[in-house]
């Protein structure tokens, strides 16, 4: 009788709704661009590295996707899987979302644009990766010692790195 009900429980896990595999953990390199358009128009190259994690969300309607850079706070955006079959599995993100991001004594408020993280996957899911692409505009301010600097500008950025 115990072999039998052991039987009936392995079928029935095995039925289950199975590994989403845009569920995890991802480290990342970034790489993008920000052009400045208040008070110039200069450009710059930010770089860094960290983790983006992707979970469903509480009413599990579609993702939440956590870039979090080393030295800086965590941005949290929520992502909904594309409804086209497409090679790969992609989560999109609705323009108009915000974080606001601080490091050191400067604090950023930047609105998403558009945005896809894009699952490569691999052989297992051990050797997957991952890449977030965003475009967005930015307003911030930089505290300085007698008084503040303020800037604005937009860019685009892409988080890209393996599973860990």
């Amino acid at each position: 009788m115990r072999i039998a009900l052991l039987a009936v429980v392995a079928v029935l896990s095995a039925c289950g709704p199975g590994v989403d595999p845009l569920v995890g953990t991802f480290n990342f390199t970034l790489t993008g661009k920000d052009k400045n358009s208040v008070p110039d128009t200069s450009e710059s190259t930010p770089t860094g590295t960290g983790t983006i994690s992707v979970t469903p969300n509480a009413l599990q309607t579609g993702y939440v996707i956590t870039a979090a850079q080393t030295n800086a706070s965590p941005c949290v955006l929520e992502g909904k899987a594309a409804t086209e079959k497409k090679a790969s599995p992609e989560l999109t993100i609705s323009a108009g979302q915000q974080c606001v991001l601080t490091q050191g004594a400067t604090t950023v408020t930047v609105t998403f644009t558009s945005g896809k993280l894009v699952l490569t996957q691999a052989s297992t899911m051990e050797k997957d990766s991952a890449a977030l692409d965003v475009a967005y505009s930015y307003t911030g301010v930089t505290n300085l010692i007698f008084g503040t600097a303020t800037f604005a500008g937009a860019g685009a950025r892409t988080y890209a790195g393996p599973r860990r």
